[in-house]
């Protein structure tokens, strides 16, 4: 039988919506700059003017996309490694992506500046065949170059700001983004008169503004990460480029669905209206798709840190608390959009072609966001796990047959309205094919969350060898110190029975008393004790503001011999005691060989 109590207030799930929210607002804020931009340029400069600025995103797309292949690597490996406590191989790691993505900013601007008809060539414009839009496309590129290093190490550091305790931060320097972005294009075609070379510089400056807004995260004095050009090694990048793959995979396979469905819905349509419909549809599916990406991400975090601590108990909560969130974030957004379709159409148009056919899309989307959502958030919880093969087969599946499949076959039987309605009914799709991959892959019908993890047999050890409980009260407290003492004996470490109750005692105690942070996640302490051959691993959590609890006590020892006598005693006696905090949350882990004591 399972040594378990009472879960009690769901701490983890508290942290993924609250992660979950910003990580959505920085990618709307950042998606609603640049729908802004391109209306400021199209009223002001003209449709010349913005036609040049929209035919250059195809290199944003790949800037992005080598971004994304990076950006994603680097958190799948810091996220284990600040699972385990190890702040310095994580800082390292970060330092490491930084330096690929500086290098990579340079090599892109680099080719910009040396190659820039090959750059627009890339974008499907040349002099020859465009000239009315080559000498705009340059011009911005000009003032949009500079930004390239910026927004790549934006992406890069944004994440890990995150998963570091500092929401705030990434908020507000997403919310300056928009805000300086806005402000530029205003004042340089306003005031500096300087044309779309104007509109990329205003860009650049702002990307720029963001980025030294998030460093100084690591010059926080209780910042897990820091910055160690010293400490970097160049074995790691592969690492962090392996870890990647998927995310590149992912972008890529977007990429060429949409080139392929906006041909196939040109061939097909019949009118100008159809056309305008798709680009209509696919401004709302931007915004939407913002919620199972930034949901997804906090998913590839949180699942990184579980995974490391190889806390089996912590990451069923987390799968579970996470597609709840999910389904009901997705589903108050869809509900309202598909509500509001009709009022959205009208901003972009006043044909009533263009509303009638528009509206059917818009509502197309709101109807497969939820199916959107509950795959994406999927899809990263593979990569957070580890899961590559299954995470590419099914990434294909979801970013380029499914979709490209769907939009045939429907756009065939239904001309531009199957088309519109295509990306919302391979979402649908996509998810019987995980349930029918998850069946293959486990040889029987899967009837719960927990069939779809997919988590090693041996991860977290045996059931016996683990202890976890939920700690609200000091009456709790004084119980669950019993429980860990006699825990300890039956695992053959008598000798470790009292301190290892006690320390758990003296932080419960300490947290409930004293605690100060967030009233939604309460002053509780989750704790898992775990038992192998050769250690003891004592895991303590809480939803706390930060709080180091071993700097405390070396603070604190000279003023009471008696003060924090638990922390005292495990430090003491242990062989290694971590502190981190992630998402909100204080995490001490501390590890006792046994000395000679068998399990």
């Amino acid at each position: 039988m399972a040594d378990t109590r009472k879960p009690g207030k769901d701490i983890i799930g508290t942290m993924f919506l609250d992660t979950g929210l910003v990580m959505i607002f920085s990618q709307v804020v950042s998606i609603i700059a640049v729908v802004i931009d391109g209306v400021i340029t199209s009223r002001i400069l003209g449709d010349a003017a913005f036609s040049a600025v929209s035919l250059v995103n195809p290199l944003i797309s790949i800037i992005l996309l080598l971004a994304a292949f990076l950006a994603a690597g680097n958190q799948v490996v810091c996220s284990r490694l600040v699972g385990k406590g190890k702040r310095e191989e994580a800082s390292a790691t970060l330092s490491a992506a930084m330096l690929a993505g500086l290098f990579l900013g340079a090599l892109l601007l680099l080719l910009c500046v040396l190659a820039p008809d090959m750059i627009l060539k890339l974008c499907g414009v040349s002099v020859e065949n465009h000239p009315e839009f080559y000498d705009s496309m340059m011009q911005y590129l000009h003032g949009y170059i500079p930004t390239i290093p910026a927004l790549i190490l934006v992406q890069i550091i944004g994440p890990v700001i995150v998963m570091d305790n500092n929401k705030s931060l990434f908020t507000v320097s997403a919310s300056v983004l928009c805000a300086a972005d806005i402000s530029g294009d205003l004042l340089n075609a306003f005031v500096f008169k300087g044309g779309v070379f104007g509109m990329g510089l205003a860009t650049s400056v702002s990307t720029w503004i963001q980025l030294m807004m998030l460093l100084t995260h690591f010059m926080r004095h209780n910042s897990f990460f820091r910055i160690l050009p010293g400490r970097i090694s160049l074995s790691t990048i592969p690492r962090i480029a392996r870890e990647g793959v998927p995310s590149f995979v992912q972008r890529l396979a977007t990429t060429f669905r949409d080139l392929f469905i906006s041909r196939f819905n040109l061939a097909l349509a019949l009118t100008g209206a159809a056309v305008a419909s798709k680009g209509i549809q696919n401004d709302i599916n931007t915004l939407l798709f913002c919620i199972g990406m930034g949901l997804g991400r906090t998913m590839l975090g949180m699942a990184g840190v579980h995974y490391g601590a190889e806390d089996a108990a912590g990451m069923k909560r987390l799968f579970r608390s996470a597609m709840k969130s999910s389904l009901a974030v997705s589903a108050a957004a869809g509900a309202a959009v598909f509500l509001g379709a009709p009022l959205i159409v009208r901003i972009y148009s006043s044909d009533p072609e263009v509303i009638r056919l528009s509206v059917f899309g818009v509502r197309c989307m709101a109807v497969g966001i939820v199916f959107d959502t509950i795959a994406s958030v999927y899809l990263f919880y593979l990569q957070g796990i580890r899961k590559r093969k299954l995470l590419n087969l099914l990434t294909f599946f979801e970013r380029f047959f499914l979709p490209i499949l769907m939009a045939f076959l429907l756009g065939i039987r239904y001309g531009s309205r199957g088309v519109l309605a295509s990306l919302a009914f391979g979402k649908i799709v996509l998810v019987l094919v995980i349930f029918l991959v998850i069946w293959i892959c486990r040889r029987k019908v899967p009837r719960g969350l927990e069939d779809y993890m997919l988590l090693p047999e041996d991860f977290g050890g045996v059931q016996e060898n683990n202890l976890y409980a939920h700690i609200d009260t000091l009456e709790e407290a004084m119980e669950e110190s019993v429980r860990v003492e006699d825990f300890c004996k039956r695992h053959g470490a008598a000798s470790l029975a009292k301190p290892m109750a006690l320390v758990l005692e003296e932080l419960a105690v300490n947290i409930i008393t004293h605690g100060k942070g967030k009233k939604r996640g309460g002053f509780g302490v989750d704790y898992r004790l775990y038992a192998d051959e050769d250690a003891f691993t004592l895991t303590v959590r809480d939803f706390c503001e930060y709080f180091d609890p071993t700097k405390w006590c070396e603070l604190h020892s000279a003023e009471d011999i008696e003060a924090g006598i638990g922390i005292k005693i495990i430090t003491g006696l242990s062989d290694d005691v971590q502190y981190y905090n992630a998402f909100n949350s204080n995490n001490i882990i501390v590890t006792i060989h046994r000395k000679g004591e068998q399990l």
